[in-house]
């Protein structure tokens, strides 16, 4: 079964609009449901908003769900490069990066997770194939690139700029980073993808778009 984590009840809106819930948990502060979408069992987990959230509440997914499903994360991001990826483009995570991550002092790379040991986390090339075909049945065509998390909303050219070029991410976005380092420790299926609302003026257009992409969100949740 397909677990879907959003970071916010706004982002599953259109999700759940048209689901048929099953079951409800409230697993404070997370939400889980079991629900059927076109006659396909999901799991729809709230993990809200940071990194922590966002570990946290996959841990109790896990728990609650068991180890044997797939864990998919789906939300609004930010782009890094508006030449490859810009408002309503589709990013598939190929893998990601926790770019707020930083013991250099100690010697380390930037952005390396200590105990894993891993600066970049990689996803399901299965996962990524089903959430590539359904992009594809809505006639939208994903881009696979490297997605960026950190604890702050990145909104200065600046500072996008340093994400980009110390990790060559194109996507920035607070908890997807997260969920990877827990699913590569409990060993558990993820992917990971994410629709472009702001590019440019970001606080700006984050508001403008979010409804429109958390349908097309929403239409890529039905398909897989």
């Amino acid at each position: 079964m397909n677990i879907f984590i959003f970071a916010s009840i706004n982002e599953a809106d259109y999700v759940l609009k048209k689901a048929v819930i099953l079951e409800k948990i409230s697993n404070e502060p997370f939400k889980m449901l079991k629900a059927t979408v076109e006659n396909k069992s999901i799991g729809i987990v709230i993990s809200l908003i940071g990194k922590v959230h966002a570990g946290a509440s996959l841990v109790a997914a896990i728990n609650y769900f068991g180890p044997n499903n797939n864990f998919i994360n789906v939300g609004t991001s930010g782009s890094l490069d508006v030449k490859q990826a810009n408002v309503f483009d589709i990013v598939i995570a190929s893998k990601l990066v926790q770019h707020d991550v930083d013991t250099t002092a100690l010697g380390d790379p930037l952005g390396m997770v200590s105990g894993p040991d891993k600066v970049f986390f990689n996803t399901s090339n299965e996962l990524n194939k089903a959430i590539e075909k359904g992009c594809h049945d809505y006639h939208l065509n994903p881009i696979y690139g490297i997605v960026s998390s950190g604890d702050k909303f990145i909104a200065s050219e600046e500072e996008k700029q340093n994400i980009r070029k110390s990790f060559n991410s194109i996507v920035v976005e607070m908890e997807a980073a997260a969920l990877a380092e827990i699913a590569d420790a409990y060993k558990v299926n993820f992917s990971c993808f994410k629709i472009i609302t702001d590019a440019v003026e970001h606080a700006k257009e984050y508001k403008e778009n979010f409804d429109k992409a958390v349908r097309i969100l929403g239409d890529i949740v039905w398909a897989i």
